[in-house]
């Protein structure tokens, strides 16, 4: 809608009716608006596009501006990086909802729980919110509604906390693939693992996983290539194959 010549009071109407996914409203709303047939059809198809993956390919049939197609775009491999986790089956696509359009500047998402009707968490990117405080960066949060976490997780709260992470994966170059899918594979293991995404030289990340108290850093090339196990302790390195790898014992 931006660059659309809507008054602010309309915009923020039909805005409304897309959150709220009542079509007829929005045909109403833009009857009164000086728009083309070809732009109300685009807004009309808002309130419909939800679901699975799908749900790009159709928006890409119903929009012709070229931001909403590189937020299509962006979309698209976000939900790649997904699908290498295993958890894209899991993520529900609405481009109809609007929540916090005035702050977030990208992407927002909400996590549900089987059980719970509202949301655990919420989130998106944020990219002007920094530089208000004088340091301008793009930015992606979320937080956790704490009293919907703790009403979902009421039976398995007995878990231990452990008082330091298993590993810290690197990854060289700008091939990310390779780090996702060791990730993943650690995680399917049982291991606590997160990935470095700063631009910083591997010595960097091993300073990083000693001050957050990581056992191991993981400097990982290219799929199926040998990867370096760096001991944060102590600074000892090996070089394994990825099976060797999984088959090592890392809680030791």
């Amino acid at each position: 809608m931006d660059g659309l010549p809507l008054d602010d009071r309309l915009a923020a109407k039909i805005a409304d009716a897309v959150l709220r996914k009542d079509s007829s409203e929005v045909s109403l709303l833009l009857k009164e608006a000086p728009l083309e047939a070809a732009s109300c059809e685009e807004i009309l198809a808002l309130p419909r596009l939800f679901g699975g993956r799908e749900v790009l390919d159709r928006a890409a049939k119903a929009v012709s501006n070229e931001r909403s197609l590189r937020a299509l775009d962006s979309l698209e491999q976000v939900l790649n990086v997904l699908e290498v986790y295993g958890v894209d089956e899991h993520v529900t696509i609405d481009l109809g909802e609007l929540r916090g359009l005035n702050y977030h500047t990208g992407i927002t998402f909400q996590g549900f729980l089987s059980g719970v009707g509202r949301a655990v968490c919420s989130g998106g990117r944020y990219n002007n919110l920094t530089g208000k405080y004088g340091f301008p960066a793009p930015a992606t949060g979320f937080t956790f509604n704490l009293q919907h976490l703790l009403f979902a997780l009421d039976k398995t709260l007995d878990a231990v906390v452990a008082p330091a992470c298993d590993l810290l994966i690197y990854s060289t170059g700008e091939n990310l693939r390779a780090a996702q899918e060791l990730a993943c594979q650690l995680r399917s293991q049982g291991y606590a693992v997160a990935r470095d995404m700063l631009a910083r030289t591997a010595d960097e990340a091993l300073v990083y996983a000693r001050q957050m108290n990581y056992r191991y850093l993981v400097v990982v090339t290219a799929t199926d290539s040998a990867v370096e196990l760096i001991n944060s302790k102590d600074g000892n390195k090996q070089t394994l194959a990825w099976q060797d790898l999984l088959a090592v014992d890392l809680r030791k």
